[in-house]
């Protein structure tokens, strides 16, 4: 679903279809539907996560100190700000923003961020466990 978002925004445009915004128990029941429709995944590696973080250019706009454009101002949400307790709100969130993200990408010439099988789940599980450091005490 994200590697093809922007192809799928475009061609919801000219056929003006709205953009779906999902609730988190609708992305649950989705993933759960692939989850299932491909056997077991293993989990996610937040390590390697972290990395494709980093490789696909998510820091940039995503990290406390290194998300400001050029005026000072925060470009994306902190991942650690994010409070994100399951998988499920996690790629619900990353939906419902990826809208917001095209329009930024486009209008900063920045490339979407393409992921290879197994990369999703590591950057998920990345992004779930800076969410859950950020919440306990």
């Amino acid at each position: 679903m994200w590697n093809h978002g922007p192809n799928m925004w475009e061609s919801m445009l000219e056929e003006e279809i709205e953009f779906p915004e999902l609730s988190v128990e609708e992305m649950s029941d989705l993933m759960t539907y692939l989850y299932f429709s491909s056997f077991i995944d293993p989990p996610g590696d937040p390590i390697r996560g972290g990395e494709h973080f980093t490789d696909k250019g998510c820091v940039g706009c995503h990290e406390p100190d290194l998300a400001k454009d050029l005026l000072g101002t925060r470009v994306g949400m902190n991942v650690s700000q994010m409070k994100l307790q399951s998988s499920s709100e996690v790629v619900a969130a990353m939906w419902n923003h990826a809208s917001e993200m095209d329009e930024a990408t486009r209008s900063s010439n920045i490339a979407w961020p393409q992921f290879r099988p197994g990369e999703m789940v590591d950057l998920v599980a990345f992004i779930q466990s800076r969410s859950e450091a950020s919440t306990t005490p």
